[in-house]
C-alpha cells in the first residue's frame, strides 16, 4: 500500500464486494476471503471449541497459510476443523469454511456477548457455529490408533475422509518436490505423538472400520 493511503477494513472490502459482484452469494465472496487470509482464534473461542467441537484434521498437508511453529501447530490440532458462518449482520445462509490458521490474518473468531462470532478488523462480519465432534473420534483400537486418525470427517462432516498412504509414494533420494510438505508433514505428527504412525501405509481393515463407525 502506498504510503499516505489509508486501510481499507475487511467490511470496506467485502461490502464493495457484495455492490460490485451482486450475481455472487455473499456467502461465497466471504468463504473465498477467509480462505485467501486464513484465521485466528480469541482465547475465549478457543475455550468454547474444547468443549466438543470436531478438531482439526492434519492429513498429507500441513495447510496453513504462513510459518507455523511445532508448538503452535500442536495447539492448533484442538481447534475446529471448520467453521459455519450465518445470519446477522449480512443475513449469511450457513456456510462451511475450513480453517486455515494465520497469525496474522484480520479474521478471528470471537466470543462477544456469550456468541461465537467471525470479525474482521474488530467489526462483526458472521455468527460462528463450531460442528459437534462425532462419537467416533474418541474410539480406538487395540494398538492404540484412534478412529479419528484414521478416517476423519471431511469439510461441513458430511463424508469420510481418508488417505492410505502416510508419505508420498512418489519419492527418492533428492527427489522430494520442493513445494510440497506431505512428508515433513507425517515426520512432526509422528514426533509429536499426535499419531501412531507404525508403517508408512494405513490398515485396510482399521479404515474400513472407521467409516463404518
Amino acid at each position: 500500500m502506498q504510503k499516505g493511503t489509508r486501510q481499507v477494513t475487511r467490511q470496506a472490502e467485502l461490502e464493495r464486494c457484495f455492490r460490485t459482484y451482486t450475481n455472487v452469494p455473499k456467502e461465497v465472496i466471504m468463504k473465498e476471503d477467509v480462505l485467501r487470509l486464513g484465521l485466528r482464534f480469541s482465547p475465549a473461542a478457543v475455550k468454547q471449541a474444547a468443549e466438543g467441537c470436531r478438531i482439526r484434521s492434519y492429513f498429507l498437508f500441513l495447510w496453513e497459510r504462513g510459518e507455523v511453529s511445532d508448538t503452535d501447530r500442536v495447539k492448533g490440532i484442538k481447534l475446529p476443523d471448520d467453521i459455519e458462518i450465518k445470519g446477522k449482520p449480512y443475513d449469511l445462509n450457513p456456510t462451511h469454511i475450513k480453517c486455515f490458521l494465520t497469525s496474522t490474518s484480520p479474521y478471528v473468531v470471537d466470543v462477544i456477548d456469550d456468541k461465537l462470532v467471525l470479525c474482521g478488523d474488530n467489526v462483526v462480519l458472521a455468527e460462528v457455529a463450531f460442528s459437534p465432534k462425532p462419537k467416533y473420534y474418541d474410539m480406538r483400537f487395540d494398538d492404540g490408533t484412534s478412529y479419528y486418525e484414521v478416517c476423519p470427517l471431511g469439510a461441513s462432516g458430511h463424508k469420510v475422509t481418508t488417505t492410505v498412504f502416510w508419505y508420498c509414494q512418489f519419492w527418492g533420494p533428492k527427489q522430494e518436490c520442493r513445494f510440497c510438505d506431505i512428508n515433513q508433514n507425517a515426520k512432526l505428527l509422528k514426533e509429536m505423538g499426535w499419531v501412531k504412525m507404525s508403517q508408512p501405509y494405513k490398515d485396510p481393515k482399521q479404515v474400513a472400520l472407521a467409516a463404518k463407525a
